[in-house]
């Protein structure tokens, strides 16, 4: 589970004093949260950890996602990235509507 894995870094800035909580409690919370408020916070905590600095690569990379079409279609969900290599960190992941070049 990754949560576990995890848990030491997630404990330098939450107090789990019943440890990890489960998967079902991680869906709750996801479900509960509005899509675009989860979207907007999470565009700024990117912007408050993410510190570029001179020389930054940024790689753009695009993937189809397989198994993501429908039974009576081809058609597929493909993704662009921005990865910033120092922060180990996706800048911006977005849907587009048809497979081309980044």
């Amino acid at each position: 589970m990754y949560e576990k894995t995890k848990e030491p870094w997630l404990r330098t800035f939450l107090s789990l004093p019943n440890g990890i909580p489960s998967d079902d409690t991680f869906n709750r919370f996801y479900s509960a949260v509005e899509p675009q408020q989860l979207e907007d916070s999470f565009i700024s905590w990117v912007k408050d950890v993410s510190k570029i600095t001179d020389g930054e690569i940024i790689s753009i990379d695009g993937k189809s996602i397989r198994g993501s079409g429908q039974k009576d279609s081809k058609a597929k969900v493909h993704m662009v990235s921005a990865w910033a290599h120092r922060n180990h960190l996706i800048l911006a992941q977005v849907k587009t509507s048809e497979k081309s070049n980044e």
